[in-house]
């Protein structure tokens, strides 16, 4: 006679069913239980009014995400070809969440530490609005398009190319970054001040492709936030000449905060003395990894320090990890040194598995 090790009954069922719906509960609000449990992973829980910028932690690279207060969301750069897997699984965990969108793509400029991992990423979620460089690629969108730029001496990457139609094959609007543009709303405002014209030229002039990276600003109530790629002295210098950045950061506008992104990983040839002179930043973070011993430089660090930043609010990725700062607009927190929260649902159904076998499972028959 065969023997049945698996004995189901109305009381079994009951139990089951009522152990099932209590762990069902635990995996939906596992938010909050990793909230209480795991503090340190669950340092950027966004709170509806607050604004979020996280540089994540790519190496030598950039990729750097934002969440506004009205929980949409911006990605400036997307860091090397290997760091897509990393920069993804942030933008979902810590700042998308399940709805996988990002609003607002910024691309600065075509070198693969920037630009490496955007493919995937234009690929795998739901893409609004791109700002892309005025810098031409190989893509039938530009061979044949005279609003794109040439750079002659320097040649972009052949994965600009590819990028560029991720770009326009997944994303809602195409733009070009250009002093002016903006986006954003009554409460918060992200601003391009370069390239200017003056400044587009000078860039094709040296074939530089890091001078045409935009310098952008956000503001939200006292707080400003400054992004610029790859900039160095020169497209800090045309910016110093800009309106726009003489009126943000003037003499009669120095109550306010200032958080700087610092351009070229901390190389020498970027965050000069006029530049940090003007913004008078109170904290500066750094985007680099290990690959060059010289980076961040001692000059540029040097410079920054000087210029009113502690070493108390100097951070560094290749140091502390993912840098975040937090913002209700007056007020603002730093959080480094962080990590993934665990995912519950792996341990949901391995539970569920388990108390299958034990409210169903005859351990009396098994040992006879």
């Amino acid at each position: 006679m065969r023997r049945r090790f698996f004995i189901f009954s109305i009381y079994r069922g009951v139990l089951f069913t009522g152990l099932a719906i209590a762990l069902t509960l635990v995996a939906v609000f596992g938010d909050a239980i990793r909230a209480h449990y795991f503090g340190d992973s669950s340092a950027f829980r966004h709170t509806t009014g607050e604004l979020a910028v996280h540089t994540i932690d790519v190496g030598h690279g950039d990729a750097i995400a934002i969440r506004f207060p009205c929980d949409r969301v911006a990605l400036i750069d997307a860091g090397d070809v290997g760091y897509t897997g990393r920069i993804s699984d942030y933008l979902r965990r810590r700042v998308t969440g399940r709805r996988g969108r990002i609003d607002w793509v910024v691309l600065t400029h075509p070198h693969l530490d920037h630009m490496g991992g955007m493919t995937e990423i234009l690929n795998n979620f739901d893409i609004g609005v791109v700002y892309r460089p005025l810098i031409s690629s190989q893509s039938t969108h530009d061979t044949n398009n005279g609003t794109v730029t040439f750079m002659g001496g320097e040649t972009p990457h052949p994965v600009y190319t590819d990028v560029i139609y991720a770009t326009y094959a997944n994303a809602e609007d195409v733009r070009i970054s250009t002093a002016g543009t903006y986006f954003g709303t009554p409460y918060w405002r992200m601003f391009f001040h370069t390239p200017t014209v003056d400044g587009t030229w000078a860039g094709m002039r040296h074939a530089n492709m890091n001078e045409m990276s935009p310098i952008m600003t956000l503001e939200f109530g006292n707080q400003i936030f400054v992004f610029t790629g790859d900039a160095g002295f020169m497209a800090e210098g045309d910016f110093l000449l800009t309106d726009t950045a003489r009126y943000m950061f003037g003499t009669g506008r120095r109550d306010r905060t200032v958080h700087l992104n610092v351009g070229h990983h901390g190389s020498n040839g970027s965050t000069g003395n006029d530049f940090l002179r003007l913004i008078q930043p109170t904290t500066a973070s750094i985007s680099v990894g290990t690959r060059f011993e010289t980076l961040p430089s001692a000059t540029a660090i040097n410079r920054i320090r000087g210029n009113g930043v502690t070493r108390e609010n100097l951070f560094i990725t290749a140091d502390s990890g993912a840098i975040a700062i937090v913002t209700d607009g007056n007020t603002w927190n730093v959080h480094v040194g962080f990590r993934n929260p665990p995912n519950l649902w792996w341990l949901f159904s391995l539970l569920i598995i388990g108390l299958w076998f034990a409210c169903f499972f005859d351990w009396k028959r098994a040992h006879n």
